[in-house]
């Protein structure tokens, strides 16, 4: 029973050393060089961002460059080597200037990136470590994001904004509309569509712009061919659409005066008769513009409500680019009103309207 009592004597004094040893060891290690809460703020932070660390700039133009910085102030009692560790994009500028700060030094941070191609909101960062070193050491480390955003403005465009067309009818006109901007895949024009009657939309070529202003520029060439088969004076809208969401949709207006292809000396025809006297025939002579042979093989008038009205007599004398149109009031009847208005159509073999050409008569009565 003695050399029990003897031997557990002997295992506690044992156990009771390592016990101190570790505690010891444990206590040597928390009082190593780490950092020293005497030279730091209760907020636990070495460093300290002067200014704004996220920037944003609003709108920039596809091609340009935008750029944000800030300082980072060293608020710690060790010097502090500056590095980057990580971005949001291989494609973005880092200055560091300096790369090391000692105590209430700072570093300027500047974050340049390219205005890309793409539509929308963009955001680039960069995340910067602070190391902090005592004696060839590294005893803290810290890091802080900085930041900045921006809308890309695709730049794109337009011209003309407003079409003016005169056109002849029955022939052809061209217009060409062109759309610019360094950033056409983007910008993805598409739905080309026009609410007039004979205007077609041919598809889009596309080239680079030869501007010393604006290099990489390119452009789509958009053709649109008026093909009217109406006279008058029409209006409508070009209409296309863009991934651009400043300028999701695009209305070019348009307006589009065409005119006859026939062309008449006088303009038209004025009748008068005056107690069955007076002028009561007028002639009318009808070319083509393009000065071509035509062939007139009708004519009729017509009343301005429509439909044929008697009471006129309409002679015809044609040769190979011209044709001579006599009208002839006869006689004033219940079918013929006292006065109105109206027009001479001129027919080709088929029957199809070549031209219109007023018409007005009156009948006085003294």
């Amino acid at each position: 029973m003695k050399y029990n009592l003897e031997w557990s004597r002997r295992a506690l004094m044992v156990i009771g050393v390592g016990l101190l040893a570790a505690s010891l060891g444990s206590s040597a290690t928390q009082a190593g060089p780490v950092r020293s809460q005497a030279n730091h703020g209760s907020d636990d932070k070495w460093t300290r961002v002067v200014g704004s660390a996220a920037g944003s700039l609003g709108k920039c133009t596809v091609g340009e460059t935008a750029a944000h910085a800030c300082h980072i102030k060293n608020v710690g009692a060790s010097r502090a080597t500056l590095r980057k560790v990580q971005s949001s994009c291989s494609c973005l500028t880092i200055q560091i200037e300096p790369a090391e700060i000692g105590p209430d030094e700072e570093a300027r941070i500047a974050i340049i990136a390219p205005v890309v191609a793409a539509a929308g909101r963009q955001e680039h960062y960069v995340i910067i470590e602070a190391a902090f070193v005592e004696d060839g050491k590294t005893i803290h480390k810290e890091r802080v994001h900085v930041s900045v955003g921006y809308e890309a403005d695709l730049a794109l465009l337009v011209d003309p904004r407003q079409l003016h067309v005169a056109a002849v009818e029955g022939r052809e006109t061209l217009r060409t509309i062109y759309i610019r901007s360094r950033a056409l895949d983007a910008v993805n024009v598409r739905d080309l569509e026009c609410d007039l009657k004979g205007v077609h939309v041919g598809n889009p070529r596309r080239f680079v712009v030869p501007s010393p202003d604006r290099p990489g520029e390119e452009a789509l060439a958009i053709p649109v061919a008026f093909r009217p088969t109406q006279t008058g004076l029409f209006c409508g809208e070009l209409v296309f659409r863009t991934d651009d969401q400043n300028q999701a949709e695009v209305r070019i207006p348009i307006e589009l005066n065409v005119r006859s292809q026939m062309v008449a000396a006088p303009a038209g025809f004025a009748l008068i008769m005056s107690d069955g006297q007076g002028q009561r025939t007028d002639t009318v002579v009808v070319r083509r513009r393009d000065g071509q042979p035509f062939e007139v093989a009708g004519a009729r008038v017509a009343a301005q409500a429509g439909g044929v009205v008697d009471g006129f007599k309409i002679l015809l004398d044609s040769t190979s680019d011209r044709v001579s149109v006599r009208v002839q009031l006869e006689t004033i009847t219940r079918v013929l009103p006292q006065e109105g208005v109206g027009s001479v159509e001129l027919l080709d073999r088929s029957g199809v309207v070549i031209d219109r050409l007023p018409l007005a008569w009156v009948k006085v009565t003294r």
